[in-house]
């Protein structure tokens, strides 16, 4: 199977999942039919994300959007003529991605808004409690504000954690497709939060390190002027 058709079926299992009617065992299984070289390269990607992630998030955020812009310019093709409907999301793909490059601290805030409230409803329905909340009440919007205004203002903060998270989710992939038979969902949880919590903390020393190596460096140099 294609990694273009994985995709599809992934983001189908994931409104499966988002809506209640699949579980995360389910949404993960949407890889299974990858081949091992594409989940090789699942690993290597991973790896590269945990351990370089601050550096390779220029990478990871273009391609992100790019992948996003792809599949909206396929949504809004269907029903033209294949040619248009390519055409489309070359476009979309390519376009998408350089204007969030440009307003990068304003598509963080948007994705930061939008996604609190979408997480806050999401678990207060799943718990089957306050099934009329919707992300645009008033506290979701004041705290997706908050959240956003802090991810934009740590930046830094939010591409180490970002990438860390990703990165886990590609090796927790690995991990499910190499050991299906024994893995189950708390197995793939437990490897999830392992693996992002070690890219986490790493990326985390690494910065800090060269944060404190930059600023006694920017003392020498001001002392030297002195």
């Amino acid at each position: 199977m294609t990694v273009p058709v994985v995709l599809e079926e992934f983001i189908n299992r994931f409104k499966g999942w988002i809506s209640g009617s699949g579980d995360l065992t389910e949404l993960v299984g949407a890889f299974s039919s990858l081949s091992t070289y594409t989940i090789i390269a699942f690993v290597a990607i991973g790896l590269s994300l945990l351990i370089f992630g601050k550096k390779l998030f220029a990478v990871f955020y273009a391609v992100l959007w790019t992948v996003i812009g792809s599949h909206v310019g396929y949504l809004w093709g269907q029903g033209m003529e294949t040619l248009y409907t390519i055409e489309l999301m070359i476009l979309i793909g390519v376009l998408l991605p350089l204007v969030a490059i440009k307003a990068r601290e304003i598509f963080v805030f948007t994705m930061v808004l939008f996604g609190t409230g979408f997480f806050a409803t999401y678990i207060a329905q799943s718990l089957g409690t306050f099934q009329s909340l919707t992300i645009l009440d008033p506290p979701f919007v004041l705290a997706g504000c908050l959240l956003g205004w802090l991810a934009v203002r740590f930046m830094d903060y939010v591409m180490i954690v970002s990438t860390s998270l990703v990165g886990a989710f590609l090796l927790m992939l690995a991990v499910s497709y190499f050991f299906r038979d024994i893995t189950d969902l708390l197995t793939m949880l437990l490897v999830f939060l392992a693996t992002s919590l070690f890219g986490i903390f790493l990326q985390m020393d690494v910065y800090l390190k060269n944060k404190k190596s930059s600023k006694k460096k920017k003392n020498r140099s001001k002392g030297a002027k002195r």
